[in-house]
Formats: structure tokens, C-alpha cells, sequence
């Protein structure tokens, strides 16, 4: 992924990794834009699947020199385990709505290794509920009976992990429902200079985990804008050294 501050730019830097990569003897396909003057420059058989834009969504007339060819828009498609629409230029989680009917949910510790790290959220953007679902597959593997002995991998869950297991489950198409912009300044008509932008980094930790989360300020017509760009978090160790 990358952005660039033109559609000229784009345009240029494709072609220039295309040259570098064929010189190599590797041709890179699927390419995607939410900029229908970047993917009109690309042959139509290297790109992602794609969809037509009417004119109204152009925000322009078509020009006389397209032959009415029309604008096109890369369809939804998934990235670092979010999905992109560029149509309206946001990263969202909708993919994870059939999570669970795509992957049978099992009450066993079994259920809860296959499912929790098939979230995947290299950015951090959801990481308050994926940091739970790392506390209930830590719960799984270190629980022991009253007779000291661990859970097997198709052992029942214990009464106090079901439920939380459930919760977590449940909570999954709220989660899906979240979404953010990619663009962050859309609201500005000019980018703001590097020394305009404040980075505000946020910690904390517990006995059960510990975490970071990342937010860039900015000022925006007389009142200040914060947008989270970046968190991650650990579940505490089981032992003490």
C-alpha cells in the first residue's frame, strides 16, 4: 500500500516499480486506486476487479477525449486484515460478520486457538477486543482442574471461560460494523505542514495485560481534530521470573 499527493505521482510511481520488477522478470497484477485517472492508466487486464462509476460520482464531467469510456473505481478488497472500499475511501472490519458462520464455533479450547487468530489487526484499530480474546485463549490453556489436571483440546469449557467465550462471539458483528477514514484530512483543503502535526501516545498496564494506542491531532479550522492511527497490545506473562 502507499499514498502519494497527486494523481500524477501514482501514476508515475507504478510505472516505475513495474519497470524495476520486470527487469526482474516479475509483472505485478492487481492493481487498485481510488483514482479512476490512475486506473485508466492502467491496462485493464492487470487490475483488481473493479466497477463503473456514474457521472455523478466522478465529481466531474466525462471530457470529449475518453470517447465516454467510463470512470472506473476499484472494488472492496481486503488489506492487513481490514478491507479497503475506495469508493468511499474508508477501512473497515465487514469482512469478520460471517466469521462465525464461515468457521463453526467450537466451545473447546480447540474452538478458541482456531478462531481468536483469524482476527487479524496489524494496525491495532480494534485492539480492545482482540486483546480479550487473547485473555480468554490465555484462560484456556493455563486453566487446571481442582485436581490439577489442563484442559484437553476437545475438552468442554470450564462455566467461567464459556460465558466470556460467548460474550466475545457475540461481540463480533459490532466489531465488524467499525470502520475509519483512510484519508485523514478530508475535512482540510490543505494538507498540514509536518510541523502543524502532534503525535499523542497513550500507555497503560495491569496484572492482565498492557497496551498502546496512538492518535495524530491536528488543527482544523479554528478546533483541533484527533484520529487513532496506531495500537497494540500484550496479555501479561503467566509466570514471574
Amino acid at each position: 500500500m502507499g499514498a502519494v499527493d497527486s494523481t500524477t505521482k501514482a501514476i508515475e510511481l507504478r510505472k516505475s516499480i513495474s519497470e524495476v520488477l520486470n527487469m526482474m522478470k516479475m509483472k505485478i497484477q492487481k492493481w487498485s486506486s481510488n483514482s479512476p485517472c490512475v486506473l485508466k492508466s492502467i491496462p485493464k487486464e492487470e487490475l483488481s476487479p473493479y466497477e463503473n462509476l456514474e457521472k455523478e460520482e466522478t465529481g466531474s464531467e466525462n471530457n470529449d477525449i475518453t470517447f465516454n469510456d467510463p470512470d472506473i473505481i476499484t472494488k472492496t478488497i481486503k488489506c492487513l486484515g481490514m478491507s479497503y472500499t475506495p469508493k468511499e475511501d474508508i477501512f473497515h472490519y465487514k469482512s469478520y460478520k460471517t466469521l462465525t458462520a464461515d468457521k463453526a464455533v467450537k466451545y473447546t479450547k480447540r474452538g478458541i486457538s482456531s478462531l481468536i487468530p483469524s482476527i487479524y489487526d496489524p494496525c491495532g484499530l480494534i485492539a480492545p477486543f482482540t486483546l480479550k480474546g487473547k485473555l480468554i485463549l490465555q484462560a484456556a490453556w493455563t486453566y487446571q482442574s481442582n485436581q490439577g489436571k489442563p484442559l484437553d483440546w476437545d475438552d468442554p469449557l470450564p462455566e467461567d471461560i464459556s460465558r466470556q467465550w460467548e460474550k466475545w462471539i457475540n461481540e463480533i458483528p459490532e466489531v465488524a460494523n467499525m470502520q475509519t477514514e483512510r484519508y485523514l484530512y478530508k475535512a482540510k483543503q490543505v494538507i498540514p505542514a509536518k510541523k502543524d502535526l502532534y503525535l499523542h501516545i497513550f500507555t497503560d498496564a495491569g496484572q492482565k495485560a498492557w497496551g498502546i494506542c496512538i492518535y495524530v491531532r491536528f488543527l482544523n479550522d479554528k478546533r483541533y481534530e484527533s484520529h487513532l492511527i496506531y495500537g497494540n497490545s500484550r496479555v501479561g506473562p503467566t509466570k514471574t521470573s
